[in-house]
């Protein structure tokens, strides 16, 4: 992998994380969490909405 090609995978993965988070969209947050991090933010989301 290119610096390019790595430079434009992180931004993928960091727009989606971020769209994710903001969205509060569990079924996203799958595409881009796993373990502890999944959970935590699933808890969130679940707060969230109350």
């Amino acid at each position: 992998m290119t610096k390019a090609e790595a430079a434009k995978a992180l931004k993928r993965f960091t727009d989606g994380f971020n769209e994710a988070n903001r969205e509060l969209d569990p079924a996203r947050n799958q595409s881009f969490e796993s373990g502890a991090l999944l959970a935590l933010d699933a808890a969130v989301v679940k707060a969230s909405r109350g």
